[in-house]
């Protein structure tokens, strides 16, 4: 048996931001290229 080695390419990098309700039955996902404080306070309703 022949050992195969694959290899990993990174295509860059994301980030998701989940917001979920505690109470109601909420949630939000977004993706951003850049992980920064203001994409985080632009995803609360």
């Amino acid at each position: 048996m022949e050992r195969v080695d694959y290899e990993y390419r990174r295509n860059g990098t994301a980030n998701i931001f989940m917001m979920v309700g505690a109470v109601s039955p909420w949630r939000h996902a977004k993706v951003t290229s850049r992980r920064k404080t203001t994409s985080f306070a632009s995803g609360k309703p």
